[in-house]
């Protein structure tokens, strides 16, 4: 009698707590792999940014130019900001 009992009460309940066991690993799961995309994608502009940066200085330094000159070339020249 009291076997049967807790058959019906603990079955429904182990499937609800398992439910939501897996509703929260899913939810936590989902979070952090949010999180690392957005880290890729905060890196990956640094590392564009970076390598746009050092383009612009080689071309600078390989247009034939003295470093007066391309100062007095890039004064006040702040890319369209």
């Amino acid at each position: 009698m009291i076997g049967a009992v807790l058959d019906v009460i603990l079955g429904p309940l182990g499937a609800i707590l398992g439910g939501i066991a897996a509703m929260a690993a899913a939810y936590f799961k989902g979070k952090l792999s949010g999180e690392k995309e957005l880290k890729n994608a905060i890196r990956k502009d640094a590392e564009d940014r970076r390598k746009a940066g050092r383009d612009a200085v080689a071309r600078g330094r390989s247009s034939g130019s003295s470093p007066a000159d391309r100062l007095r070339a890039n004064d006040g020249d702040w890319g369209g900001l």
